[in-house]
């Protein structure tokens, strides 16, 4: 589970069984007696409690929104003070309550109770969405507030359902309606979770405790037929519950958090966990915190006044040779430098920040952080990856001798065997399987052993005629290029380059090996075709680097599939025709990757003019020769 997925986890366990579960806990435990000797009376001081709850999350939603600038908290505590409204508006109304004139039976508190809710599910199922846009306070209030009028409206006119008759309970359209509000409810959780990367996740688990109270509440509506019954008190119940953890979302983002965030920055100086002191343009001491005291193992008095150097730096360094003091004295900042401390034994890492008077620099923030662990890892980490390729080396080394000895004992099968190889297709068959394994495993692991050296220079750095080079490794491929019948086109005066001159030579011979795996098919047959194998070979000479272009009019590589093909064992396959890796081993391309990267450089694929593509490789050149 993510952190994010964590957090509200964490926050569903602290409202379940926190501190915030005391308040409704104590309410609930308190309203039960009161219903065993008083329904009505449990009934008034239930809605009484909610409606409270309700005013009050709109008065803390509606007056800190000024500083809390949240959408959300806003949106959804107007809507309660509507739904509070209206609740009163039902509270009065209530059988027994013989406060409105005109009404003796339970059907019109029970309408004003469904439409409520109809529109708490609408207020939380919109709550995500409204809850991340700009706000007008004025227009908000006044459209809920229109809203709530014309639902009022609505009910006194008459022509709203019934929802309750007396003698028979709960009419058809009122659990009808309990269902599709549970349904909302559902969506409404719902929409919320699918937005909540966009929340505080501890908002996000208040609110969706508090749709599962409502979800439970509406559902225990469903089954009474008696006003003063168990299913009623249930409801009741469950309703404050809900009302009581969007109060408290309320309550904690817009009130509690903004004061906790002004108490945490004036006690932030000291609670920094590194260490940390002020000091002015001449590198003296004019502050320290806690972690840094802790450290020097001095006090403040002791500290302020002292230059820098002589409490955190190498004392092996003189100011002058101190990478920090130099970077002080210059004005230097941002910067991130790895010193000792004085005494040799562990590592920090100085990250300076200025304090600045308007323009006028008035000193700087040395914060040291301790990165002893993080440098023993890395040392540990790079002989652990140097025991790695070496070992990687070794195998790959020893386990051509098997391969060896595979293809050998197989040619002298066949030599044993003689005619009888010919009159058995099965056996030759088998034996030039066996053979051809064999070779592919050896190139397999010639390749992987290329791979595991891509990175170190295997000569002497020089810069190197590109010319001259090619032209020895195109000599060198004649057997090949004929075999294909492929023409190389070489541009002359191709740009010079630094670097050792084999891996050079393995990247262009391993760029054109692939152009020649992967031509057309009409270049593989024996006789000439009318367009061959064309390959070209260009290079250009940018400010500090060289870039050479290997373009061919082969089958080409899709733009989907240009960056897989640098992975290692990664061969492309074709469609129903068959394979169009031409046997290749999938680690030619990563190898020359990895030399290029381990210059400096990069490595892409592009379209190329003559209809399949061209590989294109940059290397930085400090050398200022003519291409």
């Amino acid at each position: 589970m993510n952190g994010y997925g964590s957090e509200i986890i964490q926050s569903l366990k602290s409202m379940l069984i926190g501190r915030r579960a005391i308040v409704p806990l104590l309410a609930v435990m308190l309203l039960i007696p009161l219903s065993f000797f008083s329904f009505l009376l449990f009934h008034t001081v239930a809605e009484l409690v909610s409606i409270v709850v309700a005013t009050s999350a709109f008065i803390v939603a509606w007056n800190t929104y000024g500083f809390s600038r949240n959408p959300f908290l806003l949106f959804l505590g107007t809507g309660l003070l509507w739904l509070g409204a209206l609740d009163l508006f039902h509270t009065l109304v209530y059988k027994g309550m013989n406060i409105y004139p005109g009404v003796t039976d339970a059907n019109l508190p029970t309408q004003v109770w469904v439409a409520t809710r109809y529109l708490q599910a609408l207020l939380l199922l919109a709550v995500p969405w409204f809850g991340v846009r700009t706000l007008h306070r004025g227009w908000l209030i006044i459209t809920m507030g229109g809203i709530a009028l014309a639902v009022w409206a609505w009910i006194m006119s008459g022509y709203f359902p019934d929802a309750f008759i007396e003698g028979k309970g709960l009419t058809p359209f009122k659990i009808v309606s309990e269902y599709l509000i549970v349904l909302l409810l559902i969506l409404a959780g719902l929409h919320l979770y699918w937005r909540r990367k966009r929340f505080d996740p501890h908002m996000v688990a208040l609110i969706s405790v508090s749709i599962v109270a409502t979800i439970i509440a509406e559902l225990a509506f469903t089954f009474y037929i008696d006003v003063y019954g168990l299913s009623n008190l249930i409801g009741h119940l469950f309703k404050i519950l809900g009302y009581w953890y969007i109060y408290v979302a309320l309550v904690e983002y817009a009130l509690a958090g903004p004061f906790r965030l002004m108490a945490h920055a004036a006690t932030t100086y000291d609670a920094i966990p590194d260490p940390t002191v002020v000091i002015d343009v001449n590198g003296e001491i004019r502050q320290t915190n806690a972690a840094a005291r802790k450290l020097f193992n001095l006090s403040e008095v002791e500290c302020v006044g002292r230059h820098c150097h002589d409490v955190l730096h190498a004392s092996h360094l003189s100011i002058q040779d101190c990478p920090v003091c130099q970077q002080i004295y210059q004005g230097g900042t941002g910067h991130r430098i790895e010193v000792e401390d004085r005494l040799g034994q562990r590592w920090f890492e100085v990250i300076l920040s200025p304090v600045t008077w308007g323009e006028q620099a008035m000193g700087m923030v040395h914060v040291s952080r301790d990165i002893t662990q993080q440098k023993q890892m890395m040392t540990q980490l790079a002989r652990s990856n140097a025991e790695l390729q070496r070992f990687a080396e070794v195998t790959a080394h020893h386990l051509q001798e098997p391969a060896r000895r595979l293809a050998s004992y197989a040619d002298h099968l066949t030599s044993l065997l003689g005619n009888r190889v010919e009159d058995d297709p099965e056996v030759a068959f088998s034996l030039n399987f066996i053979r051809q394994q064999a070779r592919r495993q050896q190139n397999l692991l010639r390749d992987v052993e290329r791979y595991l050296a891509a990175d170190q220079p295997r000569g002497q750095m020089v810069e190197v005629d590109v010319n001259r080079l090619l032209t020895v490794l195109l000599q060198r491929l004649t057997p090949a290029l004929q075999q294909y019948h492929a023409e190389v086109e070489v541009h002359p005066a191709l740009p010079a380059v630094w670097i050792d001159m084999p891996r050079l030579n393995q990247i262009f011979e391993t760029i054109l090996e692939n152009a020649l795996r992967h031509a057309q098919p009409s270049h593989q047959e024996k006789t000439p075709p009318i367009l061959p194998l064309h390959i070209v070979i260009h290079g250009e000479r940018h400010v500090n680097s060289v870039r050479y272009t290997v373009c061919d009019n082969g089958v080409g590589i899709e733009a989907t599939y240009r960056e897989r093909v640098f992975r290692v064992f990664e061969r492309l396959q074709s469609n129903a025709l068959g394979e169009r890796d031409g046997g290749g081993t999938g680690i030619g391309l990563a190898i020359v990757r990895r030399i290029v990267e381990s210059c400096g450089g990069k490595v892409w694929i592009e379209d190329s003019y003559y209809g399949g593509c061209c590989v294109v490789f940059e290397i930085p050149n400090p050398v200022g020769g003519t291409g």
